[in-house]
């Protein structure tokens, strides 16, 4: 790899890297209010404020409660798990668990950040224009099974 290559390269990722904080940073930037808002009452009474299994001490038996029970209509094991971090770290402080939720909106946008990337670096290896006009047979070539004794048509140039 020469010099210049190596160079571009990081050049490059320099700025995938910061486009990347940029979107993580609008995320968390437009969410980040919601820090300062209280519980609602849709909701949050059947699975946090009322909820005693959420509510109790976290411990090997609430994380085997929290999958074996179901919760006010469905049954989600992981979100029940991750209200009892919260109230572990937060108690009843309602802007903790409305920053935790900033936090997973934040990771969901570089992740998808990163598969967004990941799908462009295969569509450009496999959808390339090289790739493309290998792939397509020029006109001027017999198709298979085409008679050897005609011969194959090709346009007068223009």
């Amino acid at each position: 790899m020469t010099r210049s290559n190596l160079e571009r390269m990081l050049r490059e990722s320099r700025w995938t890297f910061v486009l990347g904080l940029l979107a993580v940073s609008v995320a968390v930037g437009l969410y980040f209010r919601a820090g300062l808002f209280d519980f609602c009452t849709y909701d949050d009474p059947g699975y946090i404020t009322m909820n005693r299994h959420v509510l109790a001490k976290f411990s090997w038996d609430s994380v085997r409660t929290a999958f074996s029970l179901r919760q006010v209509t469905y049954w989600h094991p992981l979100t029940t798990l991750s209200f009892m971090l919260d109230h572990h770290f937060y108690r009843l402080w309602p802007g903790g668990y409305h920053m935790t939720n900033v936090l997973l909106h934040g990771v969901n946008v570089a992740l998808f950040f990163a598969l967004i990337l990941a799908l462009r670096k295969i569509a450009l290896r496999r959808f390339s224009p090289r790739c493309c006009l290998r792939r397509i047979r020029p006109m001027w070539r017999p198709w298979p099974g085409f008679p050897r004794a005609r011969t194959c048509f090709r346009p007068p140039s223009v």
